[in-house]
């Protein structure tokens, strides 16, 4: 691959030359770069030879120079506002890529299309056959919760789609696993969640030994479970829509995790009424699940706020389509959780809506955005101080679940 080719080197303002003769291998340097821009390539080409139809289009306010002056909300937009559309038809990655499509025509013809634009480059989309599963898959998302559910109740999945003249195939799912996420067709979390824990746990076994280690000091360990299980479990939490169960799974781990490397058994903390705060305290005043998914929330809203105007997560961040709204209170989004973190940390600044004029001034400037977390963060701290002081046979609503299980 790539041979009798010339590499041009750029570091600053030095070039250098390589003459690579023989051809790319695996292994080599210079493959995972020139295979990026094969990629671009690729999709960049297949973008202006494929003409989509039926594209979603998605309207957003463009970014005012006075963010206090920033139209837009998180949450209760009026479909009908006027903005600035931008379509969205496809999230590439690599060699990773999604594609939206509105119809089950268009579907069929942008993936035979897709199939045939990447063989022109000697590229093979994986797709299945009578005998064999397709890597590549697809999902149809109904138009309500109750339809989606009814759906996989009954197990009901669209027949497969055609290609190459019946020769192959690519089947429909009910969830699938995209950049290390879970996806569902009811997009909610309950899935991912259970396949997060599954994850930190497995992390936790591979670190058994240091972790139950006697002459392994506790700052250690506290280190080692924040830096590698913890952030295991909380993998793409920035984009959660969580639930009140979704979240008490994760406490759950949480504290059953940290119980395990103190060492304290559930027989332990019934008979002497450890309350998980106490816990908590033991082993570095760590904070429960809430705060963390709130922290990487907190940090994943300030780089959006703070990206370029034609960054597509930011167009996004508010965005709407010009849609009916439908009866009934909305399904969670993450756009729940945003607002649930704004009014958190800065409740006096925040509309239940989380409109952008409320926080885009103090996302705009990182050190001021990043202050207002270690304050939040010292009132957490101050809280637990002041709970773990009060009299331990007060009914306490943090009492852990006798059902959970310690690995």
């Amino acid at each position: 691959m790539y041979k009798d080719c010339r590499i041009k080197l750029t570091i600053g303002k030095e070039e250098r030359f390589i003459e690579y003769l023989n051809g790319v291998y695996q292994g080599d340097n210079a493959s995972a770069v020139l295979f990026l821009f094969l990629m671009l390539a690729a999709t960049d080409s297949f973008a202006d030879s494929f003409a989509h139809q039926n594209k979603a289009i998605y309207h957003y306010f463009p970014s005012n120079k006075n963010p206090d002056k920033q139209k837009g909300r998180l949450t209760r937009q009026p479909t009908q506002s006027k903005g600035n559309t931008v379509e969205v038809d496809n999230l590439l990655y690599v060699d990773d890529g999604a594609f939206v499509c509105t119809t089950m025509e268009s579907l069929t013809n942008l993936t035979q299309a897709l199939f045939t634009h990447l063989a022109k480059f000697g590229l093979r989309m994986h797709v299945g056959t009578a005998a064999e599963k397709s890597k590549s898959v697809a999902m149809h998302f109904p138009a309500t919760l109750k339809e989606t559910q009814e759906q996989n109740k009954n197990k009901k999945i669209l027949p497969d789609i055609q290609l190459n003249s019946n020769t192959n195939l690519i089947h429909f799912v009910q969830e699938f696993k995209y950049l290390g996420s879970i996806i569902s067709n009811d997009l909610k979390e309950d899935n991912e969640i259970k396949a997060r824990i599954r994850k930190a746990w497995s992390v936790i076994g591979a670190m058994k030994f240091i972790l139950r280690n006697k002459d392994v000091d506790l700052n250690t360990k506290i280190f080692l479970y924040t830096t590698a299980p913890l952030q295991a479990l909380l993998w793409g939490a920035e984009s959660w829509s969580l639930s009140k169960t979704n979240l008490n799974a994760l406490n759950v781990f949480h504290h059953s995790a940290i119980r395990w490397i103190l060492g304290i058994k559930m027989s332990e903390v019934r008979e002497k009424k450890i309350k998980n705060i106490e816990i908590r305290k033991k082993f570095g005043s760590l904070q429960d699940i809430d705060y963390y998914v709130k922290k990487r929330a907190w940090t994943y809203i300030g780089k959006i706020v703070r990206q370029q105007e034609d960054s597509l997560p930011k167009k996004l961040l508010g965005s709407w389509l010009q849609c009916p709204r439908k009866q009934g209170h909305p399904q969670k989004s993450s756009r729940s959780l945003y607002v649930a973190m704004l009014r958190s940390v800065i409740p006096d600044q925040i509309s239940p809506e989380g409109k952008f004029n409320n926080f885009f001034q103090l996302a705009k400037d990182e050190n001021i955005w990043e202050q207002k977390m270690e304050e939040y963060t010292n009132k957490l701290k101050s809280q637990m101080e002041n709970e773990t002081n009060e009299n331990s046979d007060q009914n306490n609503n943090d009492e852990p679940d006798v059902n959970e299980e310690e690995e």
